[in-house]
């Protein structure tokens, strides 16, 4: 009796996993849906037996392998669960590695998080240590933060915008000195933008009053020359970066009602409530 129940749960497995393997080739909000029937699917199998069958569901093949590295993340209930993504996480393909690690952030696996900090420190491969830096950020769990602090106070030349990125989630007093480098250094507007969003969740007026302003940075477009030719660009600005932060910053997401993808259409009322607003923000910030 056990060994058919065995048997039809790896069935049962083989067809989840292509059906998730199916949705990696999906495109926009399809994708979604795909992933979302697969969870449902996912909670309802029995727990007992089901590492041993994604094992033999998704043996001998490449696509299916993928699938079960993602379905992994939606057992975390299986106590199981965590040494296996461990062991994972030490693949000697760093394409395994990659795909453990970004689903540990994606996927909000709060108690995975431990496991990020060995690889900033330690992997060998370059995009699974910068992947784990983001997810890290993704999460901003207090477990991280020391070892990503520590890589703020040395540098990171290659990739100074991702760390960036990951102190403004963070949005700890301890990032200031980097977000502060950032915002007045940085060559790009998308990178002062995003440490601006960060300094504005310390309470810094500068960077508040700074991201008022961009909420009217301009659309550019023309021609310009390039290498010898002449061709069309387009420059959309950031003021949506800007009203992002400062929707954050002020739940203005239910204050003005915004829908939960909003645009450049919302940002006349983003841009009228700034004005509204900016001088009590700024005298009391």
């Amino acid at each position: 009796m056990k060994d058919r129940q065995q048997r039809k749960l790896v069935k049962e497995v083989k067809k989840l996993l292509r059906h998730i393997a199916k949705a990696f080739r999906a495109k926009g909000d399809k994708w979604e849906v795909m992933m979302d029937e697969a969870r449902a699917r996912i909670a309802e199998l029995p727990r007992e037996g089901i590492l041993s069958a994604i094992d033999e569901a998704s043996a001998d093949s490449k696509s299916l392998e993928k699938a079960a590295l993602h379905m992994l993340f939606e057992l975390a209930d299986v106590p199981e669960v965590t040494r296996r993504v461990e062991q994972r996480l030490g693949d000697p393909d760093p394409e395994v590695r990659r795909t453990m690690i970004d689903a540990i952030g994606y996927k909000q696996v709060h108690e995975l998080a431990p496991l990020l900090n060995s690889i900033i420190l330690n992997d060998p491969d370059e995009d699974c240590r910068r992947i784990a830096i983001a997810e890290a950020g993704r999460m901003a769990q207090n477990v991280n933060f020391p070892v990503i602090l520590q890589l703020a106070r040395q540098g990171l030349p290659e990739s100074p915008w991702l760390m960036t990125r990951v102190l403004k989630n963070y949005g700890r007093p301890e990032g200031r000195f980097y977000l502060e480098d950032r915002f007045h250094s940085a060559p790009e507007k998308q990178e002062r933008v995003i440490a601006a969003w960060g300094l504005g969740k310390l309470g810094d007026k500068e960077a508040i009053a700074y991201l008022g302003n961009v909420l009217y940075d301009p659309e550019k477009h023309g021609r310009k020359l390039s290498y010898g030719h002449w061709v069309t660009y387009w420059d959309p600005g950031e003021a949506l970066g800007a009203a992002q932060a400062l929707v954050d910053l002020f739940n203005l997401a239910e204050t003005l009602n915004l829908p939960a993808r909003y645009n450049a259409v919302h940002l006349p009322f983003i841009q009228q409530w700034w004005e509204e607003n900016k001088e009590r923000i700024l005298d009391n910030a």
